[in-house]
């Protein structure tokens, strides 16, 4: 699928996937990749922050198997929240466990409890490493649901 990137603003990015790979999600308005892919509207090393987005312009993120690539996982929590519009949501996708030392590209390990380092409710028992906005709202070994 070619993106037509004439027709993408940033000042209404919608739901914004970030690191899209070459088969974004159905839900994605606006798609985000360090790779220029015919599927991509913006290309973002998401290593280079601030990401191009306004504070809480964005409705949803998706991030289906990207974070653990990246060097810094709480500065990317960190512009996730930014971003997040008021009672926006985030679904983040891991791998878990063994299957994280398969890729050497992984940068970052997750396991089933590393989300409530982020989370600010109580079900983020270590909320209180990283002032964030995020309330943890479901997680599964396949998912992570977060909310501003």
């Amino acid at each position: 699928m070619t993106r037509d990137r004439s027709q993408i603003s940033i000042e209404d990015p919608g739901v914004v996937e970030l690191g899209c790979g070459e088969e974004p999600d159905s839900r994605s308005d606006t798609t985000v990749d360090q790779e220029d892919l015919s599927t991509v509207d913006i290309v973002w090393d998401l290593e280079k922050t601030p990401w191009p987005f306004s504070d809480g312009d964005v409705t949803g993120v998706v991030m289906h198997h990207v974070i653990e690539h990246l060097e810094d996982t709480p500065v990317a929590m960190g512009e996730i929240s930014r971003i997040l519009e008021p009672g926006g949501w985030a679904e983040i996708r891991v791998p878990f466990g063994g299957h994280w030392f398969r890729d050497p590209t992984h940068k970052q390990y997750w396991t089933y409890s590393t989300p409530e380092y982020f989370s600010s409710n109580e079900a983020g028992e270590w909320g209180y490493y990283f002032d964030l906005p995020l309330r943890l709202a479901n997680r599964s070994f396949t998912s992570l649901w977060l909310m501003v």
